[in-house]
């Protein structure tokens, strides 16, 4: 099936002109949306980035994308992406109740990809009654069953 071309989507009912001004709100925020940039903070628009992995279309061959496109789904609140993307011996059980900080950007330190195991540290900015704060973690990925998955914090880089 050929891909949609948004710009030329066009909402006509050949009954009811009253579903019109519905459909070009849709239009509007669906082409809006396409061009946001990624929560991730790559630069490159949410279709053409995270969104690929948290749709299942695609999934991260590195670490680091891998790192990126959690963040955007603790955007997104995106829990089956989350236990997805977590390693299943260290996954914690997640609900939306606990999803709630106001995450607002990701600032990516330094990573390392390694053939098994790789890590990535970053601060993920976060807002708290108007100021901001950041949570400040290295992380280890490992590869399982031929996917990177987060396997949790290390409390410092490996020597």
């Amino acid at each position: 099936m050929a891909p949609i071309s948004l710009q030329r989507l066009t909402c006509q009912s050949p009954s009811s002109t009253a579903i019109m001004p519905l459909c070009a709100k849709i239009q509007e925020e669906v082409l809006r949306t396409m061009s946001q940039p990624c929560p991730c903070g790559s630069a490159k628009p949410a279709p053409q980035c995270c969104s690929l992995y948290l749709s299942g279309k695609s999934y991260p061959n590195t670490a680091e994308a891998l790192m990126r496109s959690r963040f955007t789904a603790y955007v997104t609140k995106n829990i089956p992406y989350l236990q997805k993307s977590w390693h299943p011996d260290t996954c914690p059980e997640l609900n939306a109740e606990e999803l709630t900080t106001d995450w607002s950007r990701l600032e990516v330190i330094k990573s390392k990809q390694g053939l098994k195991k790789s890590i990535v540290e970053f601060k993920a900015w976060y807002l708290d009654d108007g100021q901001e704060y950041a949570l400040h973690e290295i992380s280890l990925f490992k590869l399982h069953k031929k996917r990177w998955v987060y396997l949790g914090p290390l409390d410092q880089w490996p020597e």
